[in-house]
């Protein structure tokens, strides 16, 4: 059962936070209104032709791109650590 005091929230699950050795894993929570999204560096294109054209004249691409996440307001957001998930979750 979900804690009283996040029951009304509106989540988004993701399999992109790790779960540690000891099966621990974190929440990150808050109002992401207040999160900003900034692109470092653009989005870069190298065609690595030379390295595949030996397996079925295919053509690789080497695409890069560097963002970076800031709050506009710090204590709006925050990560809950250790948490263990309950194996009946889901079902």
């Amino acid at each position: 059962r979900m804690p009283q005091a996040i029951e009304g929230w509106d989540f988004a699950e993701t399999t992109q936070v790790p779960v540690t050795e000891a099966g621990l894993s974190s929440a990150f929570v808050g109002n992401f209104r207040n999160l900003w999204i900034g692109q470092r560096l653009a989005v870069t294109v190298q065609v690595l032709s030379e390295a595949f054209a030996t397996s079925n004249w295919a053509t690789g691409f080497l695409v890069a791109a560097r963002w970076d996440v800031q709050s506009d307001h710090p204590a709006a957001l925050g990560r809950i650590v250790n948490i263990l998930a309950d194996e009946d979750a889901g079902s």
